[in-house]
């Protein structure tokens, strides 16, 4: 069996795939921090992209045996997934102003250009910023490849059983979380609920790349528009955290704008949620 970039995995032994597929995103990761880097925000998003998946693996090793060493490694990718959260989410920033401006009325067009200078000046420091670290990535690649080593040192006797156990406790937290979800919830209670969707669809990715679980397209189909729902919730939900604190009175002004579309898109995924189990 191949996965995606077409390297190969075998059927019988499930932790070493899974191993390999972790070898693969650390990989991902050194290469999104090579010099030839010629976008630097679609860097800084795979680097998350990839971070969050060993995160996502990582979780079906868990047992109580490893779980200091478990600890350990989730708290140093946790912790470099962190240094390029500020970049990422002022690069949101600016997107979500690209959509504000086109689908709100002329009620805020007296604040754009101060908020568009505000943030692009904040996000030109801030990717400076991240420069330096592209620099300290490089320098992290000898211990990436210590830790590719370490884990697979360490998970290699785990088996298909505990690895689909894992598997079922993501989707417990997840389904827990969402069973107690309203309209009404917190933005901290949707950011949870979306991190928890987002493991368990990179585990489901992982094992249907080892050949133990399948995903029909269709399953696959409404797991995207999910995460894509929670995403875009979270991104306004972020923006008009910005603005309160930035911009008061426009924040005062267009709230019902936002309330309506954050509204909507919690309806979606609260309705579409269910359908991706039945």
């Amino acid at each position: 069996m191949k996965t995606k970039d077409g390297r190969r995995f075998s059927k019988t032994d499930e932790s070493n795939d899974l191993y390999l597929l972790i070898e693969n995103y650390i990989t991902k990761i050194q290469l999104s921090s090579a010099d030839n880097l010629i976008n630097i925000d679609n860097s800084i998003h795979e680097i998350r992209k990839s971070l969050k998946a060993v995160l996502a693996i990582l979780l079906l090793f868990k047992t109580p045996s490893n779980l200091s060493q478990y600890l350990q490694w989730k708290s140093h990718f946790r912790s470099i997934l962190k240094q390029f959260t500020p970049s990422r989410e002022s690069y949101v920033l600016i997107q979500t102003l690209c959509y504000i401006e086109g689908t709100l009325n002329d009620s805020g067009n007296s604040y754009f250009t101060e908020i568009r200078n505000a943030l692009e000046s904040n996000y030109n420091f801030l990717v400076k910023e991240n420069e330096s670290l592209n620099i300290k990535i490089k320098e992290l690649h000898e211990i990436f490849n210590t830790l590719s080593m370490a884990i697979n040192s360490s998970f290699k006797n785990c088996n298909f059983k505990l690895l689909k156990e894992n598997h079922k406790y993501t989707f417990q937290m997840t389904h827990r979380i969402f069973k107690r979800l309203t309209i009404k919830s917190s933005p901290e209670e949707y950011h949870k609920f979306r991190k928890w969707c987002i493991y368990y669809h990179l585990q489901q990715t992982a094992l249907n790349d080892i050949g133990l679980e399948k995903i029909s397209p269709e399953k696959e189909h409404k797991f995207h528009k999910l995460t894509e729902y929670l995403g875009n919730e979270h991104d306004l939900q972020i923006f008009h955290d910005y603005l309160k604190i930035n911009f008061h009175d426009l924040s005062e002004k267009i709230e019902p704008f936002f309330l309506f579309k954050i509204n909507r898109l919690r309806e979606k995924a609260l309705s579409l949620y269910p359908k991706i189990f039945s």
